[in-house]
């Protein structure tokens, strides 16, 4: 099983290389900046619970 902090990496590398920016990543996600980015340093873990998909218009 993946580390949190692996995942954490992984999405924050993604998200750099689409070059979105954490406020609008966050926003997308529909959680704040500050808990995305604990999410990308393995301080927090991601669950369903968290982090949940918006409808695309």
């Amino acid at each position: 099983m993946n580390a949190p902090a692996d995942i954490g990496g992984r999405a924050r590398w993604i998200r750099k290389r689409r070059g979105i920016t954490l406020e609008t990543a966050a926003d997308l996600a529909g959680i704040s900046k500050s808990y995305l980015s604990m999410l990308e340093k393995g301080e927090r873990r991601f669950d369903k619970t968290s982090v949940r998909s918006r409808p695309r218009t």
